[in-house]
């Protein structure tokens, strides 16, 4: 296995003398390069064992056909895990290092991976310090997981430790070109699938918790083409069309949009979830919906005395869109604003059942007309 040791950090471990601080902060940074061991000693394994961060970091490339094994400057061809589980079996830190989602359209992961926590007792594995911050869609610990793939037991902790931030996905588009500056090839540069177990699932979710804030921004313009700027991001998964059971979202999500509204629709934002931003999906071309659900699934939670008040609030979705600009059918400009906002889920084609939302939900329109 490769294992390359960063100077600052082994000057660090030497100049300040081996101090517990340092060597924990040591320690987690130099877990993050890619390892395979655990893959190569029996790739037609039923079951692995992952218990680090290179480990994570080696499952993500494997399956994004990203993993250059050999190190000769050729990636390996994907792995989809398709029939296998990976199991966690220690807690992992990712030391605040951007981190690459698993799997991706191309490249989906179709195994089953077992983040060893049991959500009833509070107690098992961890994955902490998780940063993402690079790209728009299918952004999650998991980019996108296919029909076959099963994510359970996961959680995503708010711990930090010694120099490191709490977990987060952080997304933001500074531009302010078109939303759809090539529409004919499908270039539409639309934030989207973004969680923060998960962008998109096709599969099932059991029993995750996350406490990693996710926050989206967009300065993007919208056009007639394509109205929306921000769309399908939850605090579990992003999109789903399969199901979620007993996992809960215990963080803020927030979603900014200072776009302009296009003349075709006020909305540039829409389908925002505590726990899912869109539940299924509808096939145009076909007329065929595919449900999904959810079940025993809550946003945010009260505190021991049960108070339901504002002061156990515990979660916040804050959705905020400024933009004014496009012309209603009578010439008048309109203000931009969201659409399918929710505790819960932001937009259902299926069932939501035995699910609970203590958090805060405010989606507001606070226009600032361009000067």
């Amino acid at each position: 296995a490769r294992v390359h040791v960063p100077l600052a950090v082994a000057l660090a471990v030497v100049v300040v003398g081996l101090t517990g601080t340092v060597v924990a902060w040591a320690v987690e940074v130099l877990m993050q390069t890619p390892s395979y061991d655990w893959y190569t000693a029996d790739p037609a394994a039923s079951e692995f064992e992952i218990a680090s961060a290179g480990d994570l970091r080696g499952l993500a490339e494997l399956v994004n056909g990203t993993a250059d094994i050999d190190e000769d400057g050729t990636p390996e061809d994907a792995v989809s895990f398709q029939g296998a589980t990976i199991v966690q079996t220690r807690k992992i830190g990712l030391a605040s290092q951007e981190f690459t989602p698993i799997g991706t359209p191309e490249h989906p992961f179709a195994g089953t991976y077992d983040g060893g926590y049991d959500i009833s007792e509070g107690a098992g594995m961890d994955i902490r310090t998780l940063q993402i911050t690079q790209g728009g869609e299918y952004v999650g610990l998991f980019g996108y997981c296919s029909a076959e793939s099963t994510l359970r037991n996961i959680y995503l902790s708010d711990a930090a430790g010694a120099g490191f931030n709490p977990a987060n996905v952080t997304l933001s588009d500074a531009s302010t070109d078109s939303v759809a500056n090539s529409y004919e090839e499908g270039d539409y540069h639309v934030m989207h699938h973004v969680g923060s177990i998960v962008g998109y699932t096709a599969g099932s979710i059991e029993g995750c918790e996350s406490r990693a804030a996710v926050s989206v921004s967009s300065n993007r313009t919208a056009t007639n083409d394509e109205p929306l700027v921000i769309a399908e991001v939850g605090g579990i998964a992003g999109s789903c069309l399969g199901s979620i059971t007993k996992s809960a979202y215990h963080a803020d999500l927030e979603v900014a949009a200072p776009s302009l509204a296009s003349d075709t629709s006020d909305a540039v934002v829409a389908n925002i979830g505590g726990i899912v931003g869109t539940l299924g999906a509808y096939e145009d071309a076909s007329r065929t919906v595919t449900a999904g659900s959810i079940s025993g699934c809550h946003f945010g939670f009260a505190d021991d005395s049960g108070d339901f008040g504002i002061g156990a609030l515990q979660a916040t979705i804050q959705v905020t869109t400024t933009g004014v600009g496009g012309l209603d059918r009578f010439g008048v400009e309109k203000e931009a604003c969201s659409t399918c906002v929710g505790g819960i889920a932001g937009y259902s084609y299926g069932s939501i059942t035995d699910c609970t939302n203590y958090g805060l939900v405010n989606a507001n329109s606070v226009p600032v007309k361009a000067t």
